[in-house]
């Protein structure tokens, strides 16, 4: 009876230990990602079928870290809450603001009831945006979805330029992210680097490969929908050969089009 008693138990705390390797997320560390901001830098997209191309803001404040060097970020996302994986999931959720964005088409394009111009979209407020992380079994990477909405002004000529309309900007985004930054991107501590604190990179969270479709609705004046994409990568120190080449499509798309313009 003792022996049947001894097997019995055995057997059972073998079956109980299988049924917490069998169940994702149970019997390992918790993972999660810390809030901070993602800084991006434009590597493709369009504005009805025009190429865009990204403005840096060159420096940024980010609360109480303060003014901090952005090198060629166009586009700068916060994530406003830690996220803490839910282990039936391997997912959790987040808030997003995006809080700074700049895009310009490379060449002059016609709008509906615009002159044919460069026009740039520049961010007036953000409106309820979110992302969703799901975490690779070793917690060192995943993938994510977001949906972003924000208010642009509608500029032409530059991201200076005289306001000609406003609308909402709906994006929904699809990525890979990990823990390790990509090489050459910028890093600051508390931004987007040891978000867990002490110089520990374990709740980090680094965007690979985004790519963010959707459109500018509620255009006024009217302009009718206008399509957008968005391809985006993590931002470097010093601006990229591709932001360089963009820039100088910019200018050179403008003189052409002034050229033209003076000859008629």
């Amino acid at each position: 009876m003792i022996f049947r008693s001894v097997r019995n138990a055995a057997i059972f705390g073998m079956m109980g230990v299988l049924s917490i390797v069998a169940t994702p997320g149970v019997g390992r560390a918790e993972f999660a990602v810390g809030a901070g901001w993602d800084l991006f830098r434009t590597v493709g997209g369009t504005l009805n079928g025009a190429p865009l191309v990204g403005v840096p803001a060159g420096s940024f404040v980010f609360g109480p870290l303060g003014v901090q060097n952005t090198g060629d970020a166009d586009t700068i996302i916060h994530r406003l809450n830690r996220v803490v994986e839910n282990p039936a999931t391997m997912m959790g959720t987040t808030p997003l603001a995006v809080e700074y964005l700049a895009l310009c088409t490379a060449v002059p394009i016609s709008l509906p009831g615009l002159p044919t111009d460069i026009y740039c979209e520049t961010l007036r407020s953000s409106l309820p945006s979110s992302m969703t992380i799901s975490f690779q079994p070793d917690g060192q990477g995943g993938t994510f979805t977001s949906h972003l909405d924000f208010l642009v002004d509608i500029r032409q000529g530059s991201p200076m330029g005289n306001i000609v309309a406003t609308g909402e900007v709906v994006l929904d985004g699809v990525g890979t992210w990990r823990r390790q930054p990509p090489a050459g991107a910028i890093t600051i501590a508390g931004v987007n680097r040891f978000l867990a604190g002490d110089m520990d990179p374990s709740e980090d969270f680094w965007p690979i490969g985004v790519t963010e479709i959707g459109m500018i609705i509620n255009v006024n004046p009217p302009l009718g929908p206008l399509v957008v994409s968005h391809l985006v990568e993590a931002a470097v120190p010093e601006p990229s050969s591709l932001v360089l080449l963009g820039m100088g499509v910019v200018g050179v798309g403008v003189a052409a089009w002034q050229r033209r313009k003076r000859v008629a």
